[in-house]
């Protein structure tokens, strides 16, 4: 079973099994990896375990996910690789034995082990500066519509880099039902447009149908169906 290493400044911390298919890292309490540090976001990041594979998603936060030195939206997790998220470092360990290559993250540029306090002096103080570059993103604004138990019809205005859809106490938009997560969906906004994932919990959410695998781009007029209720989806000029 993989875990992960929590380390502040080169000390140890503590130890975190990954037992779970999702889970989610950031500085609120609905987080499975809690870091209560203001350089974190509430909602940072997530992990996928895909078969055998983990693979680590940002969500859309202030300072980025850096991997090996490489910030990235998305990649797979490898033996060894360090994490860094705002001042903390996340090491990854596979206990199986597999997945032992060096990390390759999708992204430009190359990656090296932040394997030395040189190194994470190097991105703790251009920590500053990548929040001052991160700006909220502007242009179209999303819309959820869906209809409460009462019949009333709620609306939504999606104004943050990442909307929560679930049941938990820190989603922005909830939504009850048995087999909903605390953190179901993710819908996060980047350079104008509007992608949903998958959280957490045991239910099947879909967009027009389909089932939700990966990102997937929404459209005006989109459907999202998540346990028993439906929204719709709308794109307005803000």
């Amino acid at each position: 079973m993989a875990k992960f290493i929590l380390e502040f400044n080169a000390i140890k911390l503590k130890e975190i099994t990954i037992d779970s298919e999702t889970i989610t890292i950031g500085r609120k309490e609905d987080n499975q990896v809690v870091i209560d540090n203001l350089a974190v976001s509430g909602h940072h990041a997530r992990v996928v375990r895909e078969g055998n594979s983990y693979i680590i998603e940002d969500l859309a936060s202030t300072s980025g996910t850096l991997v090996n030195g490489t910030k990235v939206v998305q990649c797979e997790l490898h033996e060894g690789d360090h994490i860094l998220i705002g001042k903390h470092t996340l090491v990854f360990k596979k206990e199986d034995g597999v997945n032992r290559k060096a990390s390759s993250p999708p992204v430009k540029g190359e990656g090296r082990g932040i394997s030395t306090e040189r190194d994470r002096e190097f991105y703790a103080k251009n920590l500053e500066q990548m929040m001052k570059e991160e700006k909220t993103e502007e242009g179209p604004l999303g819309i959820i519509s869906y209809i409460l138990t009462s019949g009333e019809v709620k609306k939504v205005t999606l104004t943050k880099n990442v909307t929560i859809i679930g049941k938990g106490e820190n989603a922005d938009v909830k939504v009850d039902g048995l087999f909903v997560g605390k953190s179901a969906l993710v819908i996060h906004k980047r350079s104008g447009a509007f992608y949903i994932s998958r959280g957490d919990g045991v239910n099947s959410p879909k967009v027009n149908g389909e089932k939700i695998k990966g990102h997937i781009r929404l459209r005006d007029n989109d459907f999202i169906e998540i346990g028993y209720t439906k929204m719709h989806f709308s794109v307005k000029e803000a």
